[in-house]
Formats: C-alpha cells, sequence, structure tokens
C-alpha cells in the first residue's frame, strides 16, 4: 500500500512532458500541471505545426483547449503568464526535505552522490556546499531564495512547513519575488509587475503595509459596527417612547369617553325624571277633571 501511495505521489510531482520533477510547475484550466519549459516549447511546436498564429492551444494530456490570459503576448510568453502552482512546489519540497541524507541533485545528474545541505526554493532543487558556491556564483541565480535543509526538516517535523516551503517567487517573472498585491486584478505582483502591467492600476498595495491596511480596515469596521449597534439602539428606544405614548393617548382617549358617556346618561337621567315629573303633573291634572265632571 504504501508503494502505491509512494508511486501516485512521485506521478504527482512529474512532468508528464519531460518525465522528470517538475521545476517551476505551470498549471493549466484543467489542472495538469507542467515545467514552465516545457509546456512553453510545447505551445511553439504546436504553433509550428499549425503554420500560424495561435489564439488557443491545447493540453497536451487531455486535450482540452486552453485560451491565454494575454492572447496579445507572444506564445513565447503564454508559459509564463499561467498560474504557478504554489501546491505542488510546496508538496514537492516537503518530500525532499524528509530524508535528512538529502543527495545533490545537481551532482545525480552528473552521477555523483554528494550530501545536499541547501535548498533552493526557485530552482526546486538540493544543492551540496560545491555546488551551492557555483549556484551564488552565476547572475542569473541571483534572487534566488536559498534556505538550509535543516531548516526545512525542523518546520516540518514542527508541522509548520509554510514559513520555508512556499516560493515567494513572481508567478510572472520567475526571477523577481512579489512585493506588492493588485486588489483590481487580484494578483500578486513583483517590481517589473507594478511598473509595466499594473502601472494604471488603481489600487495596488505592498504586502508590507497590508497587515496595517488590515488592522485598519477592521477598526473601522468595528467603528462601523458600533455606530450601526448604537443607531439600530437609538431607533429601538425610540419606538419604546413611541409606543408608550401611544399607549398612554389611547388609556386617555378611553377616559374621555367613559367620561362623555357617563355625562350624557346624567344628561338623560335628568331629562328622564323632569319628563317623568311633567307626565305625572298632567296625570294628576286630567285626573282631576275627571273627577270634577
Amino acid at each position: 500500500m504504501a508503494t502505491v501511495e509512494q508511486g501516485n505521489e512521485q506521478d504527482a510531482f512529474t512532468c508528464p512532458i519531460c518525465l522528470e520533477t517538475l521545476k517551476t510547475p505551470k498549471s493549466l484550466p484543467c489542472l495538469h500541471t507542467f515545467c514552465e519549459t516545457c509546456i512553453g516549447e510545447f505551445i511553439l511546436s504546436t504553433e509550428l505545426r499549425a503554420e500560424q498564429k495561435l489564439s488557443n492551444y491545447p493540453c497536451p494530456v487531455c486535450r482540452t483547449v486552453v485560451t491565454p490570459t494575454k492572447p496579445e503576448d507572444k506564445p513565447s510568453q503564454w508559459a509564463a503568464s499561467l498560474p504557478h502552482n504554489f501546491t505542488i512546489s510546496s508538496l514537492i519540497l516537503m518530500q525532499n526535505a524528509k530524508s535528512v541524507e538529502q543527495e545533490c541533485h545537481i551532482c545525480k545528474k552528473q552521477k555523483k552522490i554528494s550530501k545536499a545541505t541547501h535548498w533552493c526554493r526557485d530552482c526546486t532543487e538540493a544543492l551540496c556546499e560545491e555546488c551551492l558556491h557555483l549556484h551564488g556564483l552565476m547572475k542569473l541565480f541571483a534572487d534566488h531564495k536559498i534556505v538550509q535543509i535543516k531548516e526545512i526538516d525542523a518546520s516540518v517535523s514542527e508541522h509548520e512547513p509554510e514559513s520555508c516551503m512556499i516560493s515567494d517567487s513572481c508567478p510572472v517573472h520567475s526571477s523577481k519575488s512579489v512585493v506588492a498585491f493588485c486588489f483590481d486584478h487580484h494578483e500578486l505582483c513583483c517590481v517589473l509587475c507594478v511598473t509595466v502591467q499594473h502601472r494604471k492600476c488603481e489600487s495596488v498595495q505592498v504586502i508590507q503595509e497590508m497587515q496595517y491596511l488590515k488592522a485598519n480596515k477592521i477598526n473601522a469596521l468595528v467603528f462601523e459596527v458600533n455606530d450601526i449597534k448604537s443607531n439600530i439602539g437609538n431607533i429601538i428606544k425610540d419606538k419604546r417612547v413611541k409606543q408608550v405614548k401611544l399607549e398612554a393617548g389611547f388609556t386617555e382617549i378611553e377616559v374621555r369617553a367613559n367620561k362623555l358617556i357617563a355625562s350624557i346618561k346624567d344628561n338623560l337621567d335628568d331629562i328622564l325624571a323632569l319628563f317623568i315629573k311633567d307626565l305625572n303633573i298632567k296625570r294628576e291634572e286630567q285626573q282631576h277633571d275627571f273627577e270634577k265632571n
């Protein structure tokens, strides 16, 4: 069972084109992942076979048609604009960090065995001391982020791999680190992205300042909620006052109505008494006349 699981892990980490461990993993909308270089070469070869400018291209695995996010760019730039698969990068890093005696990937390609001491997060490769020195001499790799494997091992053992394993490389310019976030396009940006693709965007925030922005937004939200709460309290209070006044008004009307009815009854009783008195007088007069005749 463990062998099957290990095989599935290796399949997930293997580029379907070059059949080697993924380098700078790029994902297509169908979720298949390839090395940036491999998918870039596939796009160019597809254009070469078509003998015309492409507007889309098929996934090398499932043939799902992929439309580039920026079709106006040259096909040679389409691979770089694909989203970076940080999940796969993280899993590869964790897989390679499991063994204390990690072999140097560069030496392994040369059929040599050397103990790796460092990990390049941009190349996703383990390096021995000698290869690390050569790696640092190359201008192309000057901005790459290097961490000690023992630090990664410590993070993994403490179940906190995030501090070391996730690359901060720009999804578009892999040699640059992300420094800002564009709220207009919801994208991470490096310095080149900010000055070129996002130069006209209205809401671009430096990542280091976003924690303060978040705190300010939370404070503003708390203030707004408290204000709403206060307004609701005042509305409820006003409604209760109006309800009390309305109830008092109905009670006053009832009292006045009872007084009016009582007054009318008293007047009617007086009128009735006067009527009966007059009626008795008339009766006595008529009785007297009958007796007289």
